[in-house]
């Protein structure tokens, strides 16, 4: 068997995963996007029937058949070298595709996208009537894994990125009016329903607030100005110029909101979602045809999706979800071989009357870069992950005291070098009463006034890349410990609404079920 085509990081994960299949009977291989992850499943495949005599194989791609089609073309990528012989013992499907009596005899399973599908009804039928089969879960968000006991395999983006295997990216957030209230989100940190009507009304000052920040950002981005730059911001603000831009959208009715928009201003820009894409005919087509500069989706383009000159990524959805904001960022990561410095952006939609928590959540997001976090991380600890900001300056930190009402609780406060962090008084303060509401306001009455000492910036990432910002950070650099600190989203909510408001609540599922006491008017 030739392993000689692997990369280094594929042989250690090619080696452990082996490990794990004849000891455990299942491995999880945690592979950000562009690492090889297909590529080196296909290998340990390989090596389960070269040592497993009348064995098959089944890989379950994920339900869609453009996932079921790329495994198909891998199989037979010629670097691969796998005979005839045991790519006839390798069967690819989706789990719909399969018929009771082809679901059944298979020693090795390997399930794609695991993180999405793997408790799927669907799914778990399979695995019943393969009950000694040996189970290797794909994913490159292995949170939902690692929450049902599972460690897996992580090689994530630091570890790929500078050996040139996937691009680093400029980040940027725009902000939304859309009033969109934090206690209102799914715990998942996703839109209600409600919520995304809220976005489909902004969807034009959304818009047009988005395409001023890309322009600023290529602007600023370029040595020598633009050609038609001028004649662009003189104009109707048009993507025409740009490069290939996907807008993931919350809900169908933003996205229609927001392609009329983009038409009307003469932008070519196609749609895909569940009620009219049903094929994704038009994610093939916004691939292949140069003149279509947006795709505009629903819950498509992100798994399994391969579009190495993507150049922008807008996540419109609000999502506070860091698993969904990761999947996103990471489609534009891909290298453009044919130009291999082409720069990547990232841009964030955030409700301007939650910045700080929506800032706080894109950095989280970029942590999942590193293997330290993301092999952590289960969904539902974010209480205790600490996430990178930066710390206030002293000309910062008076301008910040001028410009809002900022009153500081009694703290306790384990941060390293965040002593005396405070809380921002808001309407949300006053939203917090329970049935101790009387205590609750007493809590919030005995604060005192005192600046903040750190601040979560986004802004840093225009100039310099996240990989490059953050690298450092996880590196230890003492230097750059004197610009940074460690914070929670315990931390964020510390400060918004005092620390005894936050430690009376044993979770955010309490304190927000707290708020919604209020905002309903029950007892």
């Amino acid at each position: 068997m030739d392993i000689s085509m692997l990369r280094d990081y594929q042989l250690s994960v090619f080696n452990k995963a082996i490990d794990e299949l004849n000891n455990n009977n299942s491995s999880v291989l945690g592979m950000c996007p562009s690492s090889g992850k297909t590529f080196t499943s296909l290998k340990i495949a390989e090596h389960h029937i070269i040592n497993n005599k009348s064995c098959k194989v089944l890989i379950l791609a994920h339900g869609q058949n453009v996932l079921k089609e790329q495994w198909k073309k891998e199989i037979n990528n010629e670097k691969l070298k796998l005979s005839d012989e045991i790519k006839l013992k390798i069967q690819i499907d989706i789990p719909q595709g399969l018929k009771n009596k082809d679901k059944k005899g298979f020693s090795l399973i390997i399930i794609d996208e695991a993180h999405h599908f793997t408790q799927a009804e669907m799914v778990q039928s399979i695995l019943k009537l393969n009950p000694t089969s040996k189970i290797l879960y794909l994913t490159g968000t292995p949170s939902s894994l690692i929450k049902l006991g599972h460690k897996p395999i992580c090689i994530a983006a630091e570890k790929i990125i500078p050996e040139g295997y996937m691009s680093d990216l400029y980040v940027g957030v725009v902000s939304t009016t859309a009033k969109i209230k934090y206690s209102d989100r799914q715990f998942s940190g996703d839109l209600t329903n409600e919520q995304e009507k809220l976005l489909v009304k902004s969807a034009k000052k959304d818009t047009e607030r988005l395409l001023e920040e890309i322009f600023n950002r290529l602007r600023a981005s370029m040595s020598k100005p633009y050609p038609n730059m001028s004649k662009w911001l003189k104009l109707t603000p048009s993507l025409g110029g740009l490069d290939k831009t996907i807008i993931a959208c919350s809900c169908i009715n933003q996205l229609e909101k927001i392609y009329q928009y983009l038409i009307k201003k003469g932008v070519s820009c196609l749609g895909s979602h569940s009620k009219g894409d049903l094929d994704s005919d038009n994610i093939k087509l916004f691939k292949d045809d140069v003149s279509i500069k947006v795709l505009l989706v629903v819950n498509r383009a992100t798994l399994g999706f391969d579009m190495p000159n993507l150049v922008n990524v807008v996540d419109m959805t609000g999502t506070y979800n860091i698993d969904r904001i990761y999947q996103l960022y990471a489609r534009v990561m891909r290298v453009n071989k044919e130009n291999k410095e082409q720069k990547k952006y990232f841009f964030k939609l955030v409700p301007q009357d939650d910045m700080e928590r929506g800032k706080f959540y894109m950095n989280a997001s970029l942590c999942m870069m590193f293997e330290e976090f993301i092999s952590k991380f289960n969904g539902k600890n974010l209480d205790e992950m600490s996430v990178f900001v930066r710390k206030v300056t002293q000309k910062r930190e008076l301008e910040s005291f001028q410009q809002e009402e900022i009153i500081q609780c009694d703290v306790n406060n384990n941060v390293e070098n965040m002593d005396n962090s405070t809380t921002l008084y808001n309407d949300n303060t006053e939203s917090l009463i329970n049935n101790e509401g009387e205590n609750l306001k007493s809590d919030i009455s005995n604060c005192k006034y005192k600046p903040k000492k750190w601040d979560i910036d986004i802004g840093l990432f225009e100039k310099v890349t996240a990989y490059n910002v953050l690298k450092p950070l996880y590196n230890k650099s003492d230097e750059i410990f004197n610009e940074y600190a460690y914070v929670t989203i315990k931390d964020i909510r510390k400060r918004e609404f005092g620390e005894n408001v936050v430690n009376r609540y044993n979770s955010i599922k309490d304190l927000r079920a707290a708020m919604e006491k209020e905002i309903l008017g029950k007892e």
